[in-house]
């Protein structure tokens, strides 16, 4: 049974370690920039699966595997496994992110939906490839915050009261015809 939980937190380091490419320092205080979430994607999987290993990363992108889901899950935890990296990887930092799931997967979908968005909205716009990690501000390489979400959510259901009247008032105008 030791044997199977050091295997296992033996991969689960080395998927956080794969998630983390480019927050390492090439050489004292320097950084190659963080890659998109598509190239980080790749990475990951790269390092992973070893089926994956000699794709290119064409085949890749456009493998069954690589999900919208995928993408979502792997910047939410760059994410969080940024900050812990700057807490020095607390020991339980896994328990910690599984916590903090667990509470969002409680919230509303619309809730999930805007607090996805953003995650995505605010990985492609701090990690676009040619920023370095240390070209970032700390605070600014958080998850989105709860106001955030709130007021993202808030601007969705907005247009979304727009948006259905205008669909409705289109559908009698042709019917109309």
């Amino acid at each position: 049974m030791k044997l199977i939980r050091e295997l296992l937190k033996d991969e689960k380091n080395a998927f956080a370690d794969a998630i983390l490419l480019g927050t390492q320092t090439v050489s004292p205080g320097h950084h190659r920039p963080m890659p998109t979430l598509d190239q980080l994607v790749i990475h990951v999987f790269r390092e992973m699966d070893f089926t994956m290993s000699q794709l290119s990363d064409a085949q890749i992108h456009s493998h069954p595997k690589m999900t919208h889901k995928v993408k979502v899950r792997i910047a939410y935890l760059r994410f969080q496994l940024n900050l812990h990296r700057r807490q020095l990887r607390n020991p339980a930092f896994w328990e910690l992110i599984d916590k903090d799931l667990e509470e969002r997967r409680r919230k509303s979908p619309a809730y999930k939906a805007a607090f996805v968005h953003l995650i995505l909205q605010k990985d492609r716009k701090l990690w676009n490839g040619s920023h370095m990690i240390s070209d970032v501000p700390a605070e600014a390489q958080g998850l989105p915050t709860e106001p955030e979400i709130i007021a993202h959510l808030e601007s969705i259901q907005q247009i979304s009261v727009l948006i259905i009247p205008l669909e409705q008032f289109l559908a009698r105008k042709s019917c109309l015809k």
